[in-house]
């Protein structure tokens, strides 16, 4: 899955839609992907009857290069100020 391998899991569970004993039942389905390589989901599906939509969570296009080093540049103009030099200003 998106090039890596992933390891996945459905868990069924059986749960009563209401609070008696002859409620109906309903049928609640967790669909996990995970990749060990990233330590993370890479897609997770709940099919809940009790909710309006089904959730589907997932990463796409995940590149596994180096960020741009642009991103980790501070702007121009930035400063660092003590938090004790801030107080004296805010008095």
């Amino acid at each position: 899955m998106e090039g890596l391998m992933v390891e996945g899991t459905r868990t069924t569970t059986m749960s009563r839609y209401g609070q008696t004993d002859g409620a109906p039942r309903i049928r609640v389905v967790q669909e996990r992907w995970y990749s060990p390589d990233l330590q993370m989901d890479i897609m997770v599906t709940n099919d809940d009857p009790r909710q309006p939509t089904v959730t589907v969570s997932r990463f796409t296009n995940i590149q596994r290069t180096e960020p741009d080093p642009a991103l980790f540049r501070l702007p121009s103009g930035y400063t660092v100020t003590s938090p004790n030099k801030k107080q004296e200003e805010l008095q």
